[in-house]
């Protein structure tokens, strides 16, 4: 089993989404609600949470326009940034030249490095990359206590 899964990135975005829907209620051009996805060493597909708040997927076009397929734009930012390891905002604001056929140009993934990456759509650009940071940061944390149990554990290897 894979020290990542999905169990693991479940259990962060639920853990996350009481503060992203105050902050999307409060920092939105129109959905309360955002697409989450996420792609991590030891996952196959990208993991994708559609938050309630967005309603059915058919109504997106209808109530926010053409370019409002959320999950999409959020597998494009997170496949982004798995692919270059660093966030979506460096790749389109200062390494444009890895832009591929594609690629989105909305702005709002987290990835510090290879190995993990997260995506945001359907709020601002700035609101998107914020939240992704914050599901960033707790799947760390997530990850940090399970080395942190395997520790007190006498182990010092990951099993």
């Amino acid at each position: 089993m894979a020290f990542l899964n999905e169990d693991l990135v479940e259990k962060a975005v639920q853990l996350c989404l009481p503060s992203i829907r105050d902050v999307c209620a409060q920092h939105t051009w129109g959905p309360k609600g955002v697409v989450i996805a996420v792609m991590g060493k030891g996952m196959v597909c990208p993991y994708v949470h559609v938050m309630k708040e967005l309603g059915d997927k058919s109504d997106w076009k209808t109530r926010w326009g053409d370019d409002s397929d959320f999950e999409a734009i959020a597998l494009s930012k997170v496949n982004q940034a798995w692919n270059n390891s660093m966030s979506n905002r460096t790749i389109v604001g200062d390494f444009p030249w890895l832009l591929e056929n594609g690629d989105t140009l909305y702005t709002g993934s987290a990835c510090e490095s290879s190995g993990l990456a997260v995506a945001v759509s359907g709020s601002h650009e700035y609101v998107d990359e914020a939240v992704s940071w914050v599901v960033w940061n707790v799947i760390r944390m997530l990850c940090l206590a399970k080395v942190q149990g395997l520790k007190d554990q006498g182990s010092y290897l990951v099993l």
